[in-house]
């Protein structure tokens, strides 16, 4: 019955979202037979971590373009209060659509969570999805700390965990791993990653500041929500074209 719940629980936040990023949800119920169902639409492609597995990390003009998509998905979600709580590279999943070849669609809203604002009046109807308390939802290696603290999730958690993907799809290296779970949350809510330039010194510098302050261990400096991750890394693209255009880079 809990597989079911989670199930038509994804189905039912998916389909309250039409955006050209996020996989449509068509429709879904019980069949005849009892058997929960769902609908989406079909796509031919392959998620980013298959896609890191195969190619390892990723020049940061490609990154760039497949972020910037993420976000406005994330965004128009958080626009009707829904968090989606388990961004991660499996998650995003990439197609040909026109002449783009890394055409994004977020995939997964199996765990995530509709927010009531009760200050906003055209909000006030929305549902509440609960979830147990004391169970770990999400993929661990891309969990925000306010999570693995138990603590409330918002749409800060989605930015902090795209700051991951970001991270790794820059680096090829997740910024905290440890074989044990205790340890990886602990690293997750006290450890501080290796810069990427550490990593990989031909990524642009400004790039440091925007990643580190999406994947910022307290909720209230991180960006808010995905079109402020969106706009810094606009910012950082305009002043590397503006260098080059001086001739700087």
């Amino acid at each position: 019955p809990e597989i079911v719940a989670r199930f038509l629980q994804e189905a039912r936040t998916a389909s309250m979202l039409h955006h050209e990023h996020i996989v449509d949800i068509t429709d879904f119920g019980y069949t005849k037979q009892g058997l929960a169902f769902l609908t989406m639409e079909y796509l031919e492609g392959e998620d980013l971590a298959t896609l890191l597995a195969r190619e390892g990390r990723q020049p940061w003009t490609r990154v760039r373009r497949m972020i910037l998509q993420v976000c406005r998905a994330l965004d128009a979600a958080q626009e009707k209060g829904i968090v989606h709580r388990d961004m991660k590279p499996d998650n995003c999943f990439r197609i040909k659509r026109g002449g783009n070849h890394d055409f994004i669609k977020i995939l997964d809203f199996g765990i995530a969570k509709v927010i009531v604002d009760g200050q906003n009046p055209n909000r006030a109807d929305r549902p509440k999805m609960a979830t147990e308390a004391g169970t770990l939802l999400g993929t661990p290696e891309y969990m925000a700390p306010e999570i693995a603290r138990d603590q409330k999730a918002d749409a800060r958690v989605d930015v902090y965990s795209l700051g991951i993907v970001m991270y790794e799809l820059l680096t090829g290296h997740r910024p905290f791993r440890a074989g044990a779970l205790a340890k990886l949350l602990h690293a997750i809510v006290y450890a501080t990653p290796a810069p990427m330039l550490s990593l990989r010194p031909e990524l642009p510098a400004e790039l440091e500041n925007v990643v580190a302050m999406a994947m910022h261990k307290e909720p209230e400096k991180r960006y808010p929500n995905g079109a402020e991750f969106a706009n810094a890394i606009a910012r950082v693209h305009a002043q590397l074209r503006k260098g080059a255009d001086r001739g700087d880079r």
